[in-house]
């Protein structure tokens, strides 16, 4: 069997056990407003990032930090958390306790064997033994399975 056909087939079978169906124009008005808000609390504060980081970076053994500076700062992590907060809220709301996704059936012992193309003592070594050694032929198909 092909490995992309095969890998092909497998993504096939997850998408029927994803749950899909959240409306693209509420993602999009998620996204934007999300992005507004980060935007909008680094605007207002970009001049206390700007001597942040200007003070980090140029100082020079210079000790003197603005008080005004640290005060804004803790008005900026206020605003991050808000919203840091106001997202997690968000998520508890549309997602908390629901079950988005449906488990995958359990595989059989026949489809594991016909999918790695092996024979019942094979795949018998498999389930009992600790270690095994695997040999494989020039298709990379399991040929040969020993325990040690």
């Amino acid at each position: 069997m092909d490995y992309k056909q095969l890998n092909k087939e497998k993504k096939e079978i997850r998408k029927k056990y994803i749950i899909t169906g959240k409306n693209k124009l509420l993602l999009l008005i998620e996204i934007i407003g999300t992005a507004l808000l980060w935007l909008i609390s680094a605007y207002f504060f970009k001049t206390e990032l700007l001597i942040v980081y200007n003070y980090i970076m140029y100082s020079e053994g210079d000790s003197s930090f603005p008080i005004n500076t640290v005060e804004n700062l803790l008005l900026f992590a206020l605003c991050v958390f808000l919203i840091i907060s106001f997202w997690i809220i968000y998520n508890k709301l549309m997602f908390g306790g629901k079950d988005r996704r449906k488990a995958s059936p359990k595989w059989s012992d026949e489809q594991i064997k016909k999918l790695y193309d092996i024979r019942d003592e094979q795949y018998n070594l498999f389930k009992t033994e600790k270690y095994i050694t695997i040999d494989f032929d020039e298709d990379n198909k399991i040929e040969k399975v020993n325990n040690i």
